[in-house]
């Protein structure tokens, strides 16, 4: 469950602005996560698994982001020679690793038994990267964990008995809708929308921690927030300006297991709970979701299939 709210595109633009960083902003901590390791697809030409991951990670370490999560599909080293080998430089970058299940399914799409079985079967690759001490972690795919109670009372009770944690998300800015545009844009070459969406990616992030603080404020609870991300070109082109902007917010980067010790999480990590029916996440009516899906699809748009 992702926080996604909403304020005016001038408070977004404030934000970027050199009088909103007149007053350094209060630290707020958030722990990075990356999704579908080792390859969240399509890439731009002359991009590939080999390249993006090494960007990543030398980003993350100029950066100064000492502890990462990275939550693995392990089908990515089926598809390509490459996964493997881009896990491997993540193991010895010193991450931890967490299972995404093995393909990526849906839980509500593929049922319970078949979704276990695609966790379990990411289980050796993982013992095998190491890194993943004591946590032993799981993202659901989607952030989808069932769709009725039963769905999920059953999927958490197996994780329960195989000592799983939930990674839960608090912040996202839905960075994954990025990565189709900047392969599109890239193959046309075209730099004017390239640079449109470095823009957009950016103001998005910076609107997200104001969604943030806005809603520890209305809250009265300030929480270390979680933060999900994507194992794409597009991450790893905006990774360094993503992080001068973070820094420039106030952002300071935690471990995933110390953020999600906050009580605020219980119900999401702990699967032995059943999870809460009205969620601390849950948006205030004046702060709708943003949906930047729409406008970016308008970019770059693929020519259309002959008929």
């Amino acid at each position: 469950m992702s926080a996604r709210f909403r304020l005016s595109a001038a408070a977004a633009i404030g934000l970027l602005s050199p009088a909103a960083h007149a007053a350094r902003p209060a630290p707020i901590e958030v722990a990075m996560t990356i999704d579908d390791a080792p390859m969240h697809a399509p890439f731009p030409p002359g991009e590939s698994i080999a390249s993006v991951n090494r960007a990543l990670i030398a980003a993350l370490a100029r950066g100064g982001v000492r502890e990462v999560t990275l939550f693995v599909n392990g089908i990515g080293t089926e598809r390509s020679s490459e996964g493997r080998a881009a896990l491997e430089a993540w193991r010895r970058a010193g991450v931890r690793f967490g299972n995404h299940t093995w393909t990526h399914g849906n839980i509500d799409e593929v049922g319970v038994a078949a979704f276990e079985a695609d966790i379990a079967k990411g289980e050796p690759l993982l013992a095998e990267l190491g890194g993943t001490g004591d946590e032993h972690w799981l993202r659901f795919p989607y952030l989808a964990e069932g769709k009725d109670a039963a769905t999920r009372g059953a999927v958490r009770g197996w994780l329960a008995d195989r000592r799983y944690r939930i990674a839960a998300v608090s912040l996202s800015f839905g960075d994954w809708q990025w990565t189709g545009p900047l392969a599109r844009c890239a193959a046309q070459g075209n730099r004017a929308a390239l640079a449109e969406l470095d823009r957009r990616y950016l103001a998005a992030a910076a609107d997200e921690i104001a969604r943030a603080r806005r809603q520890d404020r209305l809250s009265g609870h300030p929480f270390p927030r979680v933060l999900l991300m994507h194992d794409s070109a597009m991450t790893a082109r905006m990774m360094p300006r993503l992080l001068a902007l973070y820094r420039r917010l106030g952002v300071r980067w935690i471990g995933l297991a110390r953020a999600e010790r906050d009580p605020a999480y219980a119900s999401d990590v702990d699967p032995r709970r059943a999870p809460a029916e009205r969620h601390w996440l849950d948006r205030p009516a004046d702060l709708p979701p943003r949906d930047d899906g729409g406008a970016l699809n308008a970019i770059c748009p693929a020519p259309a299939a002959a008929g």
